[in-house]
């Protein structure tokens, strides 16, 4: 695709400079015909060839870039490159590469092309217009990385990567880069011609004539483009480049390229990581870059996810820092340890505060968060443990009222900060008893709908959603929801990730149409500048509400949506996205497709155990699941074995009236009984039946669903009294509740039917069999 570049940007910058300057438009006009395409209007022009929008109506009709050669300009060399682009086209496929439809010749000479149209803008002028904060650029250079290595691999190099030359579009409301222009691409070893390229983008060995080129002359154009995104300010005079010679020209990339430009005031008040990546894409020497477009994006995406980049050394101090912001993302929840990036930071980020009293605020807490992270034990600090962080922790909070009781603003963020990171190594009781007193001072200090004091009520809610304080987190989810979208905006980060709190709690306790309408309405508030983790946990509890609700298609396409922007952002490796797969096994469970559900969390298990130890949260969550797959594909002794563990582990960890420790005891229930271990399952039915009943009520669709599995195995014990009263409750209950999660109150009529068929009354059987069948019916119908 191409943009009309002429409304934009002088054309000479714009185009790839070659002996003369660029040339004027060739021979054809609008409506002349193209081989099957006749063209609209021009859209640009260079010493490459002349560009239009032009139409297409058979056998497909779209419209189309048409670039061609015209006689009365084909010269040998322009045609050559020509050729090459045309050649370089045809080997590529990548959605962040304008795609070559069609290329030939007409009966005059000229040489033609078609490739994608799309209706796009330079990424430069897409980046400043919309305002894209660094996150989102970031992400599309990733994008347009993978891009560029694509091309790579497929042996060709682009040559004259620019702002010009990738346009963003809008793609099904996604903001899509894509490499244009591949006039003067070469293969690897191709040497260089100091006439060919654009001055600020091209590499020094460009400038040497015969030097050979490979793919990190890209590397370095891609380095100049994310410099001039993140800074918004331009590199060389373009227009100096003209009249110099060879030598000349050497001259003047070695002395802007590398270290020079990274000395400018805007690029010193980045982040010290993106400085260091920014620094290695453009070294003039290539052997000290990075090798390749992958490599580069590889770096942007740890920077992204919070992991230590490759271009700056690994010391011990570094790598525990950014292990600490890396927990920030591997629980579920809102925001955990930010201030301790913040706080390694501060050198950097102090040029931007703009308030006196806030930049005093955030040196005392780097001076704090340091001083505690410097008592750590260099050699300890290259494994991080968990342990390790536990004693760091444990520092801290003991300091915090001791050291910091004059600064009730220190004191409560390093608290939050502290309090977040306990919550993320599950240990929820911890951090409710510290950001408790902390949350009640601020809103006597700071008012109950101040700023800090929202942060804090943000942590306190994931505190208490932890901890299983169902009732209180509710009502404080509503609360902070109603506060957040008038002080933060409805779109804001800290509302949507309230919102999705929000939205769990809704269908953890039943109240699925409730929360599909409040979900579908907070995710139309969703924009291109949201964050993409609050954008993710939304389309995750929002995919969990349909998953309840028994659609089933729609739980996946929210699920996969919320995988490939976790992806997209921080990698494949990033915990979160796994977190995210792991419930799309989750989805393929309550589909039945149990086989697919088995496999992906076997996969996944022992990575959790490596990343967050077996007593974590979500370590107990995926070996839960893996064992409710065991049940369902006929391994129910393995499956009561890991069930039996995991009870033992959740009544230590939170005692028996928690709600994960109830999911336990359940799914250890239906496990015994499929195992045909009915004494046992009926011990384990009836302690979840009064758990449930005490936790939630007894309308729960959780509860309504164990009272039937306590009701067969009693049946299956020949207990038939019994049995008749739980199975009776269980219809009951499930003709009311409202959701499809579990099996409808039809399946309970069969196996009320079936009991009085053991009990030896054959007329109640009937009505119960009739009952069951006709509801089954209707159900289908």
């Amino acid at each position: 695709m191409v943009v009309d570049r002429s409304r934009t940007m002088p054309l000479a910058p714009a185009e790839p400079l070659t002996a003369e300057p660029p040339r004027a438009a060739g021979d054809y006009a609008p409506g002349d015909q193209i081989g099957a395409f006749r063209l609209i209007r021009q859209i640009g022009a260079g010493g490459m060839g002349v560009v239009f929008l032009a139409e297409q109506a058979e056998p497909l009709q779209r419209q189309v870039a048409l670039k061609l050669v015209a006689p009365s300009f084909a010269d040998a060399f322009a045609s050559a490159l020509f050729m090459v682009e045309r050649q370089a086209l045809a080997r590529l496929e990548h959605p962040h590469i304008a795609r070559l439809y069609e290329a030939g010749s007409t009966d005059d000479g000229a040489l033609y092309f078609a490739m994608e149209w799309i209706s796009g803008e330079p990424i430069d002028q897409h980046c400043r217009w919309r305002m894209l904060d660094r996150r989102a650029i970031l992400r599309l250079m990733v994008a347009v990385c993978r891009g560029v290595q694509h091309a790579h691999t497929r042996g060709v190099i682009h040559r004259d990567l620019k702002p010009a030359n990738i346009l963003v579009a809008n793609i099904d409301g996604v903001a899509t880069p894509k490499i244009i222009d591949f006039g003067i691409a070469g293969a690897p070893g191709h040497a260089g011609d100091s006439s060919i390229g654009t001055l600020g983008y091209m590499a020094p060995e460009q400038a040497r004539p015969g030097e050979l080129i490979d793919q990190r002359a890209d590397v370095y154009a891609l380095g100049v483009v994310l410099l001039e995104l993140l800074t918004e300010s331009a590199g060389i005079d373009h227009l100096s480049w003209w009249g110099l010679d060879a030598t000349a020209r050497e001259q003047m990339l070695l002395t802007n390229a590398g270290a020079a430009p990274l000395q400018r005031r805007l690029v010193t008040q980045l982040p010290r990581d993106l400085r260091a990546i920014l620094a290695q894409a453009l070294r003039p020497d290539r052997e000290q870059r990075y090798s390749g477009a992958e490599a580069l994006a590889e770096d942007l995406l740890r920077y992204l996810g919070g992991f230590p980049v490759h271009a700056r050394p690994r010391t011990r101090r570094y790598v525990l820092a950014r292990f600490i912001g890396r927990h920030r993302y591997a629980v579920t929840g809102g925001a955990l340890v930010a201030l301790a990036i913040i706080a390694l930071l501060v050198n950097t980020t102090l040029a931007w505060r703009a308030a006196e009293r806030e930049a005093l605020k955030a040196a005392q807490t780097a001076q704090f968060l340091q001083s505690v992270l410097a008592g750590v034990d260099p050699l300890q600090a290259q494994e991080l443990d968990r342990t390790l962080l536990r004693q760091v922790l444990d520092r801290a909070a003991a300091r915090v009222d001791r050291e910091l009781a004059e600064q009730p603003a220190v004191r409560a963020e390093v608290t939050r900060t502290i309090a977040d990171t306990y919550r993320a190594l599950g240990e929820a009781q911890l951090a409710l008893k510290l950001i408790e007193p902390i949350y009640a001072d601020l809103r006597q200090r700071e008012g109950a709908e101040a700023l800090p004091t929202l942060a804090v009520e943000h942590s306190l809610l994931q505190a208490l959603r932890a901890a299983g304080e169902v009732a209180r987190a509710r009502k404080l989810a509503e609360e902070l929801y109603a506060k957040e979208r008038i002080a933060c905006g409805a779109d804001a980060r800290e509302t949507q990730e309230t919102a999705a709190v929000l939205l769990a709690l809704m269908h953890e306790a039943g109240q699925l149409e409730q929360a599909r309408e409040f979900g579908e309405a907070r995710l139309s508030e969703q924009t291109a500048a949201t964050h993409p983790d609050a954008r993710a946990k939304l389309l995750n509890e929002l995919a969990q509400t349909y998953s309840r609700i028994g659609n089933h298609p729609r739980a996946l396409q929210l699920m996969q949506q919320a995988v490939e922007l976790r992806e997209q952002a921080y990698g494949i490796d990033d915990l979160q996205a796994i977190s995210a797969r792991t419930e799309i096994g989750v989805l393929h469970f309550q589909a039945k497709r149990y086989a697919e559900a088995l496999s992906l969390w076997r996969e996944l298990v022992p990575r959790y155990l490596r990343s967050y130890g077996p007593d974590h949260p979500e370590t107990l969550s995926i070996r839960g699941n893996l064992a409710s797959a065991l049940t369902m594909t006929g391994a129910p002794a393995e499956s009561a074995a890991i069930f039996t563990d995991l009870v033992a582990i959740r009544r230590r960890l939170h005692g028996s009236e928690h709600p994960e420790t109830l999911i336990a005891i359940g799914n250890l229930a239906a496990a015994q009984f499929r195992a045909g271990n009915y004494a046992a399952a009926e011990t384990a039915f009836r302690e979840y039946v009064g758990l449930c009943d005490r936790i939630y009520q007894p309308k729960h669709p959780s509860c309504a669903e164990r009272r039937n599995g306590l009701g067969k195995s009693l049946r299956e014990l020949g207990r038939y009294a019994e049995a008749e009263t739980y199975l009776l409750q269980a219809h009951r209950l499930k003709s009311q509740v409202e959701g499809s999660q579990f099996v409808g109150p039809e399946t309970v009529a069969d196996e009320l039917a079936d009991l009085y068929r053991r009990w030896g009354r054959p007329d109640q059987a009937a009505q119960w069999a009739e009952q069951g069948s006709a509801k089954a019916r209707a159900v289908r119908e």
